[in-house]
């Protein structure tokens, strides 16, 4: 396990219950890098359980600009003989960062570039 703090655009999102019935939101979130002039767009996939899926579900919608902080964990499985692999967050502290309304508005638009001064310590 490792901490993972996440700053981008709400992908898909999804929330189901688990046999016990605690809630489970799966979402997405895309942050745009430029390197050497071209763009390129990196997918966390986030999961967050019980009170705060249930605010999720509620409240969450693609497009808007999200603050994720939780613990990340390499995954593994194998589908049709082939292995698959994802990094995911499990959501411990998460933050909105627009409304739903402020929204990139279209679904099919690409989320915007983040432009962080580098010189501010984190």
């Amino acid at each position: 396990m490792f901490l993972i703090t996440v700053t981008g655009n709400v992908g898909r999102a999804e929330t189901r219950s688990l046999p016990d019935g605690t809630r489970v939101t799966n979402f997405s979130v895309a942050s745009n890098k430029k390197v050497k002039g071209v763009e390129k767009t990196n997918w966390v996939n986030c999961v967050a359980f019980a009170g705060l899926a249930e605010m999720l579900e509620r409240h969450l919608e693609k497009g808007q600009k999200v603050f994720v902080v939780g613990e990340g964990d390499n995954r593994e499985w194998e589908k049709d003989g082939v292995k698959q692999h994802r990094t995911e967050c499990r959501v411990d502290k998460f933050e909105f960062m627009s409304s739903k309304d402020s929204g990139p508005g279209n679904g099919n638009q690409a989320p915007p570039t983040d432009d962080f001064d580098d010189d501010i310590p984190f």
